[in-house]
C-alpha cells in the first residue's frame, strides 16, 4: 500500500471539516486510531510538503481548504 488517498480539508462556507479517503486511506486512519486506543497519547498526520506522508496533498473540493497538519488527541 504506497498510495492511498486521505485529506482532510476546511469548508469555510459551510463550517465543517471533510475527510476524503480511499478504501486505504479508511484502513490507515482506523489503524492510527486503534493505536491510540491501545496506546493513548496523540497522532500527527501531515502532508508530504509539511514534511510526512500520513495526508495526500491533492485537494479533492475546489471549495474547500486543504489542511496540511492534522492532530488527532485521545483523552481518556
Amino acid at each position: 500500500m504506497d498510495k492511498f488517498l486521505l485529506t482532510f480539508e476546511f469548508d469555510k462556507e459551510n463550517e465543517k471539516i471533510e475527510i476524503h479517503a480511499d478504501k486505504y486511506g479508511l484502513l490507515f486512519l482506523k489503524q492510527k486510531i486503534d493505536v491510540l486506543l491501545q496506546k493513548g497519547g496523540d497522532v500527527h498526520l501531515m502532508t508530504p510538503s509539511w514534511g510526512g506522508q500520513e495526508l495526500s496533498e491533492e485537494q479533492q473540493n475546489e471549495n474547500s481548504i486543504l489542511l496540511h497538519h492534522v492532530k488527532i488527541l485521545y483523552w481518556n
